[in-house]
């Protein structure tokens, strides 16, 4: 790892058009930038950046890697702009400082495992465009209550049989 990026302080600005795994364990990144014209967030992109308290996703990234910012035990919430369309397996895993998910018109699937271990997580908007959830998505999200899904709020219980009822469950959903 460049060692410019392990003691980053500041706003980190990614310059590539995708982004893996180069800033995982970032020990002092504690907010991201990522600029026009980056289409993914790849396999680990800033997995285990502790201090990450702030990202910004810019239109234009369609898609969240696996383990993108798993780990990241500082960020807060997190806005996942209108042009993303999917959200990979353990995207957000163990963001135990999470309080707050909004997720914008067009994903159309939610990975296993990806909020899993957000136990501060207690909000979550999902747009009515997802047509999969799979397995154990908020699993450990223990202060999880309410979600917003298409305009309307449910408890997590009703959500999840209001998702079984529109078949877009990929297995059966636990906290």
């Amino acid at each position: 790892m460049d060692k410019n990026i392990e003691s980053a302080t500041g706003v980190f600005i990614a310059e590539k058009a995708n982004i893996y795994g180069a800033y995982r364990y970032s020990k002092g990144l504690k907010q991201v930038v990522i600029p026009e014209g980056v289409t993914s967030i790849g396999y680990r992109a800033f997995s285990h950046c502790r201090s990450l308290t702030n990202v910004v996703i810019p239109e234009g990234v369609t898609s969240i890697g696996k383990g993108a910012f798993d780990c990241c035990r500082s960020l807060t919430n997190v806005v996942i702009p209108d042009s993303v369309t999917s959200i990979g397996d353990r995207a957000f895993e163990g963001c135990s400082s999470l309080t707050s998910v909004v997720i914008l018109g067009s994903v159309t699937s939610i990975g296993e495992w990806a909020f899993a271990g957000c136990s501060n997580l207690t909000s979550v908007v999902i747009p009515q465009s997802v047509e999969h959830i799979r397995n154990f998505v908020f699993e450990g999200c223990s202060n999880l209550a309410v979600v917003n899904f298409a305009g309307e709020e449910f408890s997590v219980d009703d959500f999840f049989k209001k998702m079984e009822e529109l078949g877009r469950l990929s297995h059966k959903v636990s906290l």
